[in-house]
């Protein structure tokens, strides 16, 4: 990995869980943050980090901002350190960001259960770490920065992987030292210490961090020299328009004459496989990097410079997908679908070739019954109706998608003998029945050839609304002068349900 760029790796990420809380409580820490060297920063554009006294890091339920101002709560109660950072928000005056005191030399207060605590932050500016490592571990290794004289973690810098790594860091002293995972000591613990061929913290080469200067550690040679860097202002660009068959090209800006560089360009998520595409110095888009991003890795050299990467990019907009055969359903009769007899959908070709398909059959009430590309509707959904979503998608082309709406047929009741009203006398004048107060009307409902059929009742008051679910009625004082309509519904799985309504007027009370 030639060339690694600034990895940052917070403290406690590495082998430190979050310290559990105490109590079902919340605390609140608050504070403002000052940078003296330039005023008018915004510092919210930064981060709060909050741990424990021994610089476990804590989860924060939420950290706000108002200026300069922050909050954050926390459910830990105990001894608690603040650190703030901000290694995005470079100057002249803090070319690798901002940093607070780090947490071992942050200072320790106590926060009680539910209580409230301030703790006001000192931002400095940052040095950096320029540090390369001629091997790769076979196993996963890191470099990590202790405090020189507490021997805390103060910082991580990068893998153990060859390559270059830069990392900001507040100003101070430390050891610099390459750790593995220990499975028995459950922690990360050092395995070499810089200038030394052994891991004791104490008998490594000590290097100084000075805020808004680089420094160079060669871990191999054990050397650590003073450097030179390239502004802060730094950068590359990618212009050319992101579609397939133009080319992108780097620009550069704020790097001085004679400055060399090479180029690592790379496609991800898009069509073709992921990883380097080239190493010219322009690329020219492919049907492959349809949907990508599109990065290229500017590495800039000069002599007497670090090295230094530089990344751009641009998003190439995916491909549509086009339909070369249409989608067929076998299985259907006259177009429905019928109980017990699967239905099973061929999904369309595409010129674009083999596509992923995702099947999705929902009910009249929203519900999946099936996800797969055949479906075969059982006696409950007979006169019903079932949709099906289909989704199309591939690699670096957008998804397309396809509805289909369905019925399922279902046989007929036949009737054999017809409902009937007792109780209340027919009006064929009105087309509907009438009955007195006081009179209980009784719905004898209708018999079909099929068997168990399940009837259903419902009787609306066109002042009372729904008055009730069985079949009789006693008409109420309420009911007089009224009309009520009595819904019938006759039901069997794998039929069709029939509905037969009776109006009902309701004479007024006597005068």
């Amino acid at each position: 990995m030639a060339g690694m760029g600034v990895t940052v790796l917070a403290a406690g990420m590495l082998g430190f869980a979050p310290t559990p809380a105490n109590a079902a409580t919340t605390q609140t820490i608050t504070g403002s943050v000052g940078f003296a060297a330039n005023t008018s920063l915004k510092l919210s554009d930064g981060g709060i980090g909050v741990f424990d006294g021994k610089c476990n890091w804590i989860d924060a339920k939420s950290v706000t901002w108002k200026g300069n101002a922050y909050t954050a709560k926390i459910a830990k109660t105990g001894t608690v350190r603040v650190v703030y950072s901000n290694w995005a928000k470079r100057t002249s005056k803090s070319p690798y960001g901002l940093t607070s005191a780090p947490c071992a030399k942050a200072k320790s207060v106590y926060v009680g259960a539910g209580k409230k605590v301030k703790i006001n932050l000192a931002a400095n500016a940052n040095g950096l770490v320029h540090l390369t490592t001629s091997k790769t571990d076979r196993s996963e290794t890191y470099f990590w920065l202790y405090d020189a004289k507490t021997y805390q973690l103060g910082s991580s810098i990068g893998m153990g992987v060859k390559g270059f790594y830069r990392q900001p860091v507040a100003p101070g002293a430390y050891k610099v030292a390459k750790v593995r995972w220990s499975a028995s000591k459950k922690a990360f613990v050092p395995i070499q210490v810089l200038g030394t061929a052994g891991t004791r913290l104490s008998k490594g080469k000590t290097v100084t961090v000075t805020a808004a200067k680089p420094i160079s550690v060669n871990f191999e040679r054990g050397a650590v020299t003073k450097a030179k860097d390239f502004s802060y202002a730094a950068k590359v660009s990618v212009s050319g328009s992101a579609k397939v068959g133009q080319t992108l090209s780097v620009k550069r800006s704020s790097l001085p004459a004679g400055t060399s560089l090479s180029y690592v360009w790379e496609r991800w998520n898009g069509a073709g496989p992921d990883g380097k595409v080239s190493s010219a110095s322009s690329y020219r888009l492919t049907s492959k990097d349809l949907g990508a991003y599109v990065s290229v890795r500017v590495i800039a050299r000069k002599s007497g410079y670090l090295p230094q990467d530089l990344y751009a990019g641009k998003s190439v907009p995916p491909g549509k997908l086009t339909v070369s055969a249409p989608y067929s359903v076998s299985g259907l009769t006259d177009g429905e679908l019928t109980v017990g007899a699967e239905a099973a959908f061929t999904a369309p070709r595409f010129a674009q070739g083999a596509v992923g398909v995702t099947y999705d059959w929902v009910d009249d009430e929203g519900r999946t019954v099936s996800s797969s590309a055949s479906y075969t509707p059982s006696e409950e959904y007979a006169g019903r109706d079932i949709a099906l979503n289909v989704t199309y998608y591939k690699r670096g082309y957008g998804a397309e998608s396809d509805l289909v709406e369905l019925h399922v047929a279902a046989d007929e009741l036949v009737e054999a003998t017809p409902l009937s009203v007792g109780n209340a006398s027919w009006d064929p004048d009105a087309e509907r029945y009438g009955a007195p107060v006081g009179a209980t009307v009784v719905i004898t409902p209708a018999v079909f050839d099929q068997d168990d059929v399940e009837v259903a009742y419902e009787w609306i008051s066109d002042t009372r609304g729904v008055v009730s679910e069985s079949g009789s009625y006693e008409l109420t004082e309420d009911d007089a002068d009224s009309t009520i309509t009595v819904l019938v519904t006759y039901a069997k799985p794998g039929y069709g349900t029939v509905e037969q309504q009776v109006v009902l007027s309701v004479a007024p009370l006597p005068e």
